[in-house]
């Protein structure tokens, strides 16, 4: 393999900066966090869901979060529907895999989520 670093960006005021590269001829780049820098703005953490957690709901694509259908506190059932994702003028909506209610909402109408980003978490308590 031959890997060729091409250039390093500017650090953005996040903390963060690009880097380009090449592997085998094949442009690539990553943002990568300069701990150097003094970041002036909080960074931004991309949670990832536990594919093996049922109270975790994960992005089951990536694409941007048209509608969040449930609020916190709320009971849902397993199947009920929870989020809709859009990808390439296609939708996917999320479902719940367990009967419980919506402990915590990590995400809002019109963010851009990658796949298997964590969306919410649902409590297993059963519903009534």
């Amino acid at each position: 393999m031959v890997i060729r670093l091409v250039q390093i960006g500017a650090v953005m005021p996040n903390g963060y900066r690009t880097l380009i590269y090449e592997v085998n001829g094949n442009r690539r780049e990553v943002r990568v966090l300069d701990r150097t820098s003094a970041a002036v703005e909080p960074m931004d953490l991309l949670i990832m869901a536990d594919p093996g957690d049922p109270m975790d709901v994960g992005a089951s694509i990536p694409g941007k979060v048209l509608s969040v259908l449930v609020e916190e506190g709320v009971a849902v059932l397993k199947g009920q529907p929870l989020a809709v994702i859009e990808a390439m003028k296609m939708e996917t909506t999320v479902t719940a895999q367990i009967e419980g209610y919506v402990a915590k909402i990590f995400v809002h109408n019109a963010d851009d989520v990658k796949s298997g980003q964590l969306l919410m978490k649902i409590s297993p308590h059963t519903v009534s």
